[in-house]
């Protein structure tokens, strides 16, 4: 059986727009984002916290709109918002996920495990400990290795905004941008449609990755 297409969609809000939408922290981003993709997974599935396969990050403003750039396993459905806000959607080519080496920006939630009996969920402060994180995870898990000499970790903060049913939701961010070499094809493929680590709801975990072609050692 053949994996899906992955494709590659860009949202870009007009200020009317933003402000149209009531646009005002990661949740109300979060819902622009899910409300733009059919939710294909089965109640069960929803039940047991399997991932909705959309990750997404939030590019900030360019020529005064806001962009977002999302990763899916499907295309965007027509939406109602013209005028305030454009959909732009592509096909991502296999051969895009299929050289060795890349340069990458990404944000990260970097939490680990601590607390009583090792089941609490903690964010990991500083920079280096944040760089540890990362370099540990890319080469275990996300089928990766940095080259350590280009990894930066950037601004550091921790978002905090009401989700649903107005809980309070707490979101440590880390920028990582840097040079990556494929060491685990499946396991990087998976990355890059998927996304890395927690928080992907709230964009966090999408792999910006650009080939770098040609590279001479």
């Amino acid at each position: 059986m053949a994996e899906p297409e992955t494709h590659l969609t860009q949202i870009t809000i007009t200020r009317e727009g933003y402000i149209a939408l009531r646009l005002k922290d990661q949740y109300s981003l979060h819902r622009i984002v899910y409300d733009l993709f059919d939710d294909i997974r089965t109640d069960l599935e929803k039940n047991s916290s399997v991932s909705a396969n959309i990750v997404w990050k939030d590019a900030g403003i360019n020529n005064n709109c806001r962009v977002l750039f999302v990763v899916t396993n499907r295309a965007p459905i027509p939406h109602r918002h013209y005028g305030i806000m454009r959909v732009e959607s592509k096909i991502i080519p296999e051969a895009y996920i299929s050289h060795d080496h890349y340069r990458f920006d990404l944000v990260v939630n970097p939490i680990t495990r601590g607390g009583e009996n090792g089941r609490g969920i903690m964010p990991v402060k500083g920079r280096e400990n944040v760089r540890l994180w990362v370099r540990s995870n890319s080469e275990e898990r996300w089928g990766f290795t940095i080259r350590q000499d280009t990894l930066d970790v950037g601004g550091t903060n921790v978002l905090s905004f009401k989700g649903k049913n107005a809980q309070t939701i707490t979101l440590a961010q880390a920028k990582i941008t840097g040079t990556l070499d494929v060491i685990d094809r499946i396991k990087f493929r998976d990355s890059f449609r998927m996304g890395v680590g927690r928080g992907k709801a709230f964009g966090c975990g999408m792999l910006q990755a650009t080939p770098i072609i040609d590279t001479i050692y």
